[in-house]
């Protein structure tokens, strides 16, 4: 798998085993562990790892299985460099996307960068805190809390 995630990450499996304590205490562990990482110098696992931190409460073998799909792309791409630099346009832009009602509770995911020409300066991926009522409503939601 060339991806730190598939189609299937934000859908929680309800017939899924729940982990045993010690499966979970060590699952929360490694999502903290992954969260410090993906905002100090991996952003490309961001989005899975804002999802499975929602689930450190009562994670199953599912989520246990997405953990090691994130886990073995970092240990795969451990060597890739992150490039930030600036091109002389100086433009700035944000780029702001949202993928409405994805979220168990009917809420929806938003998606960030800015960018100074080359390369993401700021990357972000969040679950919405309020429901929206339409995918529009989504996109305007994400605009307000990112930029």
């Amino acid at each position: 798998a060339t991806q730190p995630w598939t189609e299937k990450l934000l859908k929680i499996d309800k017939t899924a085993k729940a982990l045993d304590p010690t499966r979970s205490k060590v699952f929360h562990t490694y999502v903290m562990k992954a969260m410090f990482l993906s905002k100090r110098g991996r952003p490309d696992i961001n989005p899975a790892i804002i999802f499975l931190s929602s689930r450190v409460k009562s994670p199953n073998e599912g989520d246990w299985t997405k953990l090691i799909r994130v886990l073995s792309f970092l240990q795969r791409t451990k060597d890739d460099v992150l490039t930030l630099e600036a091109d002389d346009s100086q433009n700035l832009k944000w780029y702001v996307d949202a993928a409405f009602a994805v979220h168990a509770d009917m809420k929806s995911h938003t998606g960030a960068v800015f960018t100074l020409g080359k390369g993401a300066i700021i990357s972000d991926s969040d679950k919405q805190k309020v429901n929206s009522r339409s995918s529009t409503e989504a996109e305007l939601n994400g605009i307000d809390d990112k930029i």
